[in-house]
């Protein structure tokens, strides 16, 4: 029974994140041959300006000299990544572990070129210094709609937030609101547990601290968030499993979750757990 259970909540999880091509209202004014596609990679900002490696915060990240041999005298641009999720990567950044965490490219500035032809700058230079820490975000092309539409549900699934598509033909300095449309399904973040609600003797619900700050990745895509201390409630009501409900973390905990969209208020609706922090 508890595996028929099991079933039919992955089969309703797969058809909930099933999106058709009436749900990308992204794609309404472009064609998708114009633009490489690449998943959406839930990484820790990474820029190596060429002898050190900093995030979009300009606060330097201290890592072993043997993890940045042979990385390019020139900067690039990229992600700190693990493979798996954010929570793994910012644990084994900040643990100073860096045992798989890999810098995850996705620009070179300051060459001449549309994007593949600036990666591949670093690409010809890695042939000739090679790392095991330098990797590539992949950059996908599509003939039609319904082939990225076939990715984009395929990447969700798998637990990706969303893509990101990239305008041919531009280099480096044209801004991003022109040449970058960000497409995604859901956004991750994460808070801190104040009331577990029990009913029926098992967990019904999470109340949890939030920040509201943090909204801004939702309604603009702003990786640079807003000073914003002030923390509020929010519910978190799905996603748990069965053994999760009869055993339910504490007050104090912290967790990942997902959510779909914001209200009017910019509070996330329709939370769902994801995993203790």
């Amino acid at each position: 029974m508890k595996f028929f259970i099991s079933l039919i909540v992955f089969i309703t999880n797969i058809f909930a994140n099933n999106f058709q091509d009436s749900d990308f209202i992204e794609l309404k004014n472009i064609n998708i041959k114009d633009y490489y596609v690449s998943e959406y990679i839930d990484g820790m900002s990474a820029i190596w300006n060429g002898k050190e490696l900093y995030n979009n915060h300009k606060i330097k990240y201290d890592i072993d000299k043997k993890y940045l041999k042979n990385f390019p005298p020139f900067e690039i641009r990229g992600l700190l990544f693990c493979g798996t999720d954010y929570y793994d990567t910012y644990n084994d950044i900040i643990l100073d572990k860096f045992k798989c965490t890999k810098f995850y490219t996705y620009d070179v500035p300051n060459k001449t070129g549309e994007l593949k032809e600036r990666l591949q700058i670093l690409r010809d230079y890695l042939k000739k210094h090679p790392t095991e820490n330098i990797t590539f975000v992949e950059q996908h092309e599509f003939d039609n709609e319904k082939d990225f539409i076939d990715f984009f549900n395929t990447t969700t699934i798998n637990g990706s937030e969303g893509v990101y598509l990239h305008k041919k033909g531009t280099t480096y300095d044209i801004p991003k609101e022109e040449k970058i449309i960000k497409i995604r399904k859901f956004y991750k973040d994460n808070c801190v547990i104040s009331k577990v609600n029990i009913q029926n003797n098992k967990l019904s619900n999470y109340q949890c601290k939030w920040k509201k700050a943090n909204a801004a990745r939702a309604i603009d895509g702003d990786e640079e968030r807003p000073e914003n201390n002030e923390v509020i409630d929010i519910s978190i009501g799905a996603g748990f499993t069965i053994e999760h409900m009869q055993n339910p973390l504490k007050i104090g905990d912290k967790i990942a979750f997902k959510y779909y969209k914001l209200n009017k208020n910019n509070i996330p609706v329709h939370c769902v757990f994801l995993r203790k922090f």
